[in-house]
């Protein structure tokens, strides 16, 4: 997997109005927990939380947490992204959990899924969707993926690529139902009346909030 290098600083005060007044200096209370691990709270500037959601966004990627701890020299951790609280309104980043890794411990994480090559379905008019977009895992640090591409080259009108069709490491656990479609190419005709029921769904829902 790949890895990138953050800043963080220690601090020893918690709560909403600390934590206000962290933002208004551009910096972000998060937490760094994981199995066995002491707990520790941490700030991180809102420019490198904003690199890190993009370099994260398509996949997963460690995070190597340079920490500051007032004049006492630096801490490095070994951590993934756990959780991103932002606000519903505003979409403002509230606050970040860093999950730290154990290399001799199995993790689960969801993985990303990169449907790669044309299918042959598609070049006959058919239409390529895409059901499941990440996929449960588990295994040690060392073998995670960053992403799981899925090969949907072969699929005719009317084919499915499902989840143990994949191509997955024997030393990654899936822990999703193997029988669930990934990918499936429909006629444009199936494509259509999907996206109808779809619109039309939406359009129950807007109806009953209005009520």
């Amino acid at each position: 997997m790949k890895q990138i290098a953050v800043k963080a600083q220690l601090r020893e005060k918690k709560g909403k109005s600390w934590a206000k007044k962290l933002r208004v200096k551009k910096l972000i209370p998060c937490i760094c927990y994981g199995p066995g691990k002491e707990n520790m709270m941490l700030a991180v500037e809102l420019s490198e939380i904003h690199r890190i959601i993009k370099t994260t966004k398509e996949v997963n990627i460690f995070i190597e947490l340079n920490i500051e701890r007032d004049g006492k020299g630096k801490e490095k951790r070994l951590v993934l992204l756990k959780d991103l609280q932002q606000n519903p309104i505003t979409d403002e980043i509230l606050h970040v959990d860093f999950y730290e890794l154990s290399m001799d411990r199995e993790i689960s994480v969801d993985v990303p899924i990169r449907l790669v090559n044309t299918p042959v379905g598609v070049k006959k008019g058919g239409v390529l969707q895409q059901i499941v977009r990440e996929l449960g895992i588990t295994c040690l640090p060392k073998y995670l993926m960053d992403h799981i591409e899925a090969d949907v080259s072969q699929l005719e009108i009317g084919d499915a690529l499902h989840i143990k069709d994949l191509e997955i490491p024997k030393e990654i656990k899936i822990d999703e139902d193997p029988e669930q479609a990934v990918a499936v190419v429909t006629s444009p005709e199936a494509a259509e009346e999907e996206e109808k029921e779809a619109e039309e769904q939406a359009e129950e829902k807007k109806e009953k909030v209005n009520l």
